[in-house]
């Protein structure tokens, strides 16, 4: 699905909830996104300056996104070593999507842009928040052109906060740990809030259907 190009900044109209840096969509589902700036920009020439896109709707079925984190991990250089690998990252991209129903812009894990100069970038209608003055904070998401770029954003997003090598080795605790960094919500007392708890989300993907060869 070709997305379309805004040549100008839009404010579309929204509506959810943030609690605690959680946003919860009407569905019920839990979506988050990935605020925290890299301490230290990539390496190398400049690329493309960012394009704002339209938000479009890209809904996918589980086996088209596990197809597409697989092809993922193979571009990233790592092996599937068995199908936790896949199954963990697939369980937070139906978490964050709200069962891919509400993926927009084939962003298969809500990663937002933090530089916006550098990358294609649109603002997800359906998420709102307000600050402590009741001003709208306007949030913003990457816009990837296929399925397989939006899953290795997220890859790489979980990989920067350690979660890639415990899926790796079939270590759910160890997968919700690192995933509780990616988070990054805090507390009243500073604690990091864990992430949602994804043991019942794996056991529901279990059958699905992928091809790693």
């Amino acid at each position: 699905m070709k997305l379309p190009k805004l040549p100008h900044w839009k404010k579309i109209p929204t509506w959810a909830w943030v609690v605690g840096g959680v946003v919860l969509l009407g569905t019920g589902e839990v979506v988050r996104e990935e605020v925290t700036q890299p301490s230290t920009p990539p390496k190398g020439p400049p690329g493309p300056p960012g394009v704002q896109f339209g938000a479009v709707l890209t809904p996918a079925s589980a086996s088209d996104v596990a197809a597409a984190i697989v092809a993922g991990l193979k571009s990233m250089g790592r092996p599937i070593v068995r199908q936790e690998s896949w199954l963990f990252p697939l369980a937070v991209s139906r978490l964050e999507t709200a069962q891919w129903k509400k993926m927009w812009n084939n962003n298969a894990g809500n990663v937002s842009a933090w530089d916006r100069k550098k990358q294609d970038w649109f603002i997800n209608p359906e998420v709102h928040e307000r600050d402590s003055s009741g001003n709208e904070v306007v949030h913003y998401f990457r816009s990837f052109a296929t399925l397989t770029d939006g899953a290795r954003a997220m890859l790489g997003a979980i990989n920067r906060h350690g979660g890639l090598n415990p899926a790796d080795a079939g270590d759910l605790a160890g997968f919700q740990a690192a995933m509780t960094k990616y988070l990054g919500n805090k507390d009243a007392n500073g604690n990091l809030v864990p992430y949602p708890d994804l043991s019942g989300i794996v056991a529901s993907l279990r059958g699905t259907v992928v091809d790693v060869a």
